[in-house]
């Protein structure tokens, strides 16, 4: 304790130990609280003002104190769940709440955990910053006898969350396909993280086949990438690659439905022959949206020797694809495949290029003046 908070306490630093053994003593001696014989308003009062690794720790103590966690309801973003030869680590993420972490320890995946500890992510807060720093809470699975899976589904019972996101940081490689099986069997995988370049464990054999969503990070390679090619061919509802290496072939080989380029260095021409794949039906057939994060300065270009319909500022149309939020297009250039089907050429401000898709189920909004 800082000798600016003895005296903002009110009490002089010599005093300290003594005051030390006061509250232990008091510790010793006070009757215990019984927190759930409180009126539920009370309890809820109680509850509300703890942080969430005591909620967290707290819910495992009975199924009554579970049920008065979860009552919370607790504004969880994300699970992020990241499995080792030795570890699962269960990242909380969430923009009202400190994020957290649960890590179970093994000697053996397919083994009972041997302990659970609760603590903030590495690197949290400021550093040096004590007043903000939890310390962690460390405790035995030798009374609860949970699973992996058991903590697994009782946190997001907790947190009011069905679907996890799963990071592949590599450090799987000796894990079982039982022991990724009876872990995430039956729980929606919402999104799959590649952040490996090791070839492909069964943790990521397991997910790629299970996620909706996948998302490829920067520091990988796509052109030695060992499961490049599995990636980009599987059929997911979006896919996210943040990295510059995505070749031409790549692009070609693309099968996913929502596909956003973060990184791009194709050219207006790689564009162009990309449009004509798709017009003749050789690229891929289930896509709804490609988006590209990449500067277009030559229009001429990127639209030479394909029939366009140069559409007028004032038509607009909303989408959803089904997901959270709704995307909103004007104008644009119209472009029709061989078997009939509409699309959509967007050049934003202009540093996006945006192919969209249109399947009439999907268009909420349509107005044309």
């Amino acid at each position: 304790m800082s000798s600016f908070e003895h005296v903002k306490l009110g009490f002089h630093r010599d005093a300290v130990p003594f005051l030390r053994t006061f509250f232990i003593i008091t510790a010793i001696f006070m009757p215990p609280f019984y927190l759930l014989r409180l009126p539920s308003k009370a309890l809820n009062e109680v509850l509300s003002n703890m942080d969430v690794f005591e909620l967290l720790s707290i819910s495992f103590c009975s199924d009554s104190m579970k049920k008065a966690v979860k009552a919370l309801s607790l504004e969880i973003e994300n699970v992020n769940v990241t499995v080792t030869e030795k570890e699962v680590e269960l990242n909380f993420e969430s923009w009202h709440l400190p994020s957290f972490q649960l890590t179970l320890r093994f000697t053996n995946l397919e083994n009972l955990p041997v302990s659970a500890k609760i603590a903030e992510p590495m690197g949290y807060g400021s550093v040096g910053s004590q007043d903000i720093y939890k310390e962690p809470i460390t405790f035995s699975n030798d009374s609860l006898k949970f699973t992996a899976r058991d903590y697994l589904c009782h946190v997001l019972d907790v947190v009011n969350k069905s679907e996890i996101t799963i990071t592949d940081a590599g450090g799987a490689d000796g894990v079982s396909r039982k022991a990724i099986r009876d872990l995430f069997n039956g729980v929606p995988i919402l999104q799959l993280i590649y952040d490996s370049d090791k070839f492909p464990n069964n943790v990521l054999k397991y997910t790629s086949c299970h996620a909706k969503q996948a998302k490829i990070t920067p520091g990988l390679q796509l052109g030695i990438l060992p499961y490049a090619h599995q990636v980009l061919c599987s059929n997911f509802e979006h896919l996210d690659i943040n990295t510059s290496s995505l070749n031409f072939n790549g692009l070609l080989n693309l099968n996913s439905s929502l596909v956003d380029l973060s990184y791009s260095r194709f050219t207006e021409k790689d564009f162009n022959l990309f449009l004509k794949h798709w017009i003749l039906g050789l690229s891929n057939p289930d896509l709804k949206r490609l988006r590209t994060f990449k500067r277009v300065d030559d229009l001429e270009s990127l639209l030479r020797g394909i029939c366009f319909k140069q559409q007028p500022a004032s038509r607009s149309r909303t989408v959803s694809y089904n997901l959270s939020c709704t995307w909103t297009y004007q104008g644009g250039c119209d472009v029709r495949r061989n078997d009939g089907t509409e699309a959509t050429i967007y050049i934003d401000k202009p540093e996006y290029f945006t192919f969209v898709v249109w399947e009439k189920s999907e268009i909420s909004e349509i107005s044309e003046n």
